[in-house]
């Protein structure tokens, strides 16, 4: 009962404090935040396409938008709407993202309570109660408070992007992945991939969740084989996404969409100045630099994919944390909505918490950046006392407390593991053991 009145009213808090943000026309600020729009998840972009593509022109033509043709579509429908029912909308799938995490977190959580029962000697011993997962706790109640009363979500959600929509469908996938799902998956997945083209990374935690919870599903069954279920997987994903590809063909007759979509995220032509860590980089190198640039940096996204997958097989849970972190960090057009997305999944790594040893470093790290943000940006365009150096030095901080964040978190999990398999006590050569993240 305690729970639910708990859930209720973060519900509520989350939902009231969007719509009086909304009513007090804050939202017409967060539009212009650099922070917040960016060029493939800003309303008014979208706003602009809907405009071309009624009066018959491409709304590719130029360099205004570059969001997908069925985006443009499913936005045709939802801007003939009142403005507030507009704003409900945005609220509601923030709501229902809150939701879907805190279902995944909690089967999640599950796993990992019945696999620290099973495989460990040492967790009834009185010197490692900390590495307890209790079953009656409910990681979920925090995620939904650490996402609906995050400043990241909320201005993410004021501020009327379409990253308020991706969340959701990441969310879902989420999900649909840690219950084992295929289908739904590889839905969600694909329609990830069609907006951003960056979540087709989680496409190695999908195959390997999907394929433990058959594996854990069928018993005493004959098991299929990793092979045949990964290629399921991945055809529920192919099938879904090369659908999406012909639909967006057949709605705007030309693959010109395909330039301004995909080719817009890699070659990172609009260099306007975000969170991420692109756009200085390439204002100031030589022209004939910028293909090494271009991959040396879109590289970064995908990179640690293969030694995470290989070295964390059997847990697609921290995967899927990872390839997030690694997304919003390094991808060319990030914005705080994809930072406070993967923030709300921290709540899920309660158990890992003593073992994290920059949490208070970190905490300033993003208080102090999330402060001086707007401040130097203050200073950079509207006062002329700073200049872009002062800015992107607050976005390199930015960017290097979320890797911190990440090596913390991956190294508190190892510890643990450690600790489950070793016990507390567990010497080498007669010295206390240690363990670094290198």
């Amino acid at each position: 009962m305690g729970r639910t009145i708990i859930k209720t009213w973060t519900y509520c808090a989350g939902f009231a404090v969007r719509l009086c943000l909304f009513l007090t026309n804050f939202h017409h600020v967060f539009h212009q935040r650099i922070e917040v729009s960016t060029p493939l998840n800003s309303w008014l972009r979208v706003q602009e396409g809907l405009y071309l593509m009624r009066k018959g022109i491409s709304p590719y033509t130029g360099d205004t938008f570059h969001e997908t043709p069925v985006a443009l579509l499913i936005a045709d429908y939802l801007v003939k709407l009142p403005e507030l029912l507009i704003c409900l909308v945005f609220i509601l799938c923030d709501l229902l993202t809150a939701v879907a995490l805190a279902s995944g977190v909690e089967e999640a959580k599950r796993f990992y309570f019945i696999k620290s029962q099973k495989t460990s000697k040492y967790i009834h011993s009185e010197d490692t109660k900390h590495l307890k997962i209790e079953e009656k706790e409910n990681y979920g109640e925090l995620v939904i408070m650490s996402y609906l009363l995050n400043p990241f979500t909320i201005v993410n959600c004021v501020g009327q992007t379409t990253t308020v929509f991706g969340n959701l469908v990441m969310a879902v996938s989420i999900l649909s992945m840690l219950k084992g799902y295929r289908l739904l998956t590889g839905i969600s997945l694909a329609l990830c991939t069609y907006q951003s083209l960056y979540p087709v990374s989680l496409i190695f935690p999908a195959i390997i969740s999907i394929y433990n919870k058959e594996s854990e599903t069928e018993g005493s069954k004959k098991k299929s084989t990793f092979t045949t279920s990964a290629v399921k997987t991945v055809l529920s994903f192919l099938i879904p996404f090369l659908s999406l590809m012909y639909i967006s063909h057949f709605v705007t007759n030309d693959w010109g969409f395909l330039d301004s979509t995909f080719g817009f995220i890699l070659n990172v032509r609009d260099l306007k100045p975000n969170i991420g860590l692109f756009w200085y980089f390439f204002t100031e190198m030589f022209g004939h630099f910028h293909l090494l640039f271009i991959c040396t940096f879109q590289i970064n996204a995908f990179i640690y994919m293969i030694p995470l997958t290989i070295r964390f097989f059997n847990e697609p849970s921290i995967l899927i944390y990872s390839f997030c972190a690694l997304m919003s960090i390094f991808k060319s057009y990030p914005c705080i909505g994809d930072v406070g997305f993967y923030l709300a999944l921290l709540p899920m790594w309660k158990h890992l918490f003593p073992f994290m040893q920059q949490k208070f470093l970190v905490g300033c790290f993003f208080i102090a950046t999330s402060v001086l943000a707007p401040i130097q940006w203050f200073l950079w365009i509207y006062s002329g006392s700073a200049n872009a150096n002062f800015y992107f030095g607050v976005t390199i901080a930015f960017g290097t407390a979320q890797i911190f964040l990440l090596t913390d978190v991956l190294l508190a999990y190892m510890k643990r593991e450690y600790y489950l398999c070793h016990g507390m006590k567990k010497e080498i050569d007669g010295k206390p053991a240690g363990l670094s993240l290198q």
